[in-house]
């Protein structure tokens, strides 16, 4: 994951509504690369990070090998851009990370209009200020930069990368960004005529059967003018239908069915019944899946439950292995770590050969 400074960076994402064929997606991306030079990639590899420079000549070839079938991740400096590529037997899911600083808003309206009108999606481009990543963290609509534990989490505020994954769809709307792009499906579910009258600075139909929402004029009022941005943002909400999008679980709702705790999934009749069986693949692969026990959080949850951490060195850094969920928890202050570790030690964590010595 990248370190971005959020209130300067515009995220990207888009998902079709078909897969595309490989031939298909390389022209299309060689298609943006003559559109849009500024932001063409300078570097391309299967992996992160980016290490083989770009070649259009040579690019058809290189995403017929195997690694690069089912997607590439590119990145350019000046401005700085980073862009991710996946495609499987449902979708084709796409992410374009630009830096604000080095480009205008204009510019990267054009570019996400462009993109839509090519394929047909569902997409949105989102800029995040300090209050965006409030509202974003609980429900996992945005991430910090590495997963860290007590008021170290608030230190960097701008550390900060906003998802939206395709697979959230299947089980409603998580929020509306700045400018929302509706395809077809959505088109189809909610009504042309009903996305067109939002109460928004902008909503146009880019597209056939594709309709943009864009909540405010310029970007820069996401920050300066946050109580009206979102005062717009709800009134659109409500104008499609709140129940339509998730929320965050309350104490009153039943339990998840899976690791999705931190929303309440909306009801089937609520999605567009494309995605029905998204959530019909979902439901038979997490019913094979073993319960996990609730993450940890905070010293103390830890030191109840010490004896299922594991403490293992990555690089020059200590870390904690949370056995029981299968993954690591790290911290973003190195003394606060110190302080925790040796604590949870003597509760009876378990520390790796390596560390021990």
């Amino acid at each position: 994951m990248i370190n971005y400074r959020c209130m300067q960076t515009a995220f990207i994402q888009l998902h079709t509504e078909v897969p595309l064929h490989l031939e298909e997606t390389v022209s299309r991306s060689l298609e943006f690369v003559k559109r849009f030079p500024r932001f063409a990639p300078q570097r391309i590899d299967h992996g992160e990070p980016p290490q083989f420079p770009f070649d259009p000549a040579a690019f058809p070839a290189v995403c017929r090998k195997e690694d690069y079938q089912r997607g590439w991740i590119w990145e350019r400096d000046n401005p700085f851009v980073h862009g991710q590529r996946i495609t499987n037997e449902k979708t084709t899911f796409e992410s374009i990370t630009v830096d604000l600083n080095g480009c205008s808003q204009d510019e990267v309206i054009s570019l996400l209009i462009w993109s839509v009108q090519r394929q047909c999606v569902t997409a949105h481009l989102q800029v995040l200020s300090l209050q965006e990543v409030r509202r974003g963290l609980p429900t996992k609509n945005v991430w910090p930069q590495g997963r860290f534990n007590g008021p170290e989490a608030e230190r960097d505020q701008f550390n900060y990368e906003a998802w939206w994954f395709s697979r959230s769809l299947a089980y409603g709307l998580p929020d509306l960004p700045w400018i929302t792009v509706f395809g077809p499906r959505y088109v189809r579910f909610f009504s042309k005529e009903r996305l067109l009258s939002a109460p928004a600075y902008r909503a146009e139909e880019v597209a056939q059967d594709t309709v943009l929402i864009q909540l405010c004029e310029n970007y820069h009022e996401i920050n300066t003018h946050w109580d009206h941005f979102n005062a717009t943002r709800e009134a659109v909400i409500d104008h499609l239908g709140r129940l339509a999008f998730s929320r965050l679980r309350q104490p009153g709702d039943p339990p998840p069915t899976w690791e999705r705790d931190a929303l309440m999934d909306v009801g089937e009749e609520n999605v567009p019944p494309e995605f029905l069986p998204i959530r019909r693949r979902d439901e038979k692969i997490f019913a094979e899946r073993p319960v996990l026990p609730e993450p940890l959080t905070g010293l103390a949850d830890m030191l109840a439950n010490a004896k299922r951490l594991k403490v293992a060195t990555v690089g020059d850094s200590r870390v904690l292995i949370d056995t029981a969920r299968k993954e690591m928890i790290g911290f973003a202050d190195r003394a606060q770590a110190d302080d925790w570790i040796g604590k949870l030690i003597a509760a009876g964590a378990v520390v790796k050969a390596k560390d021990a010595e």
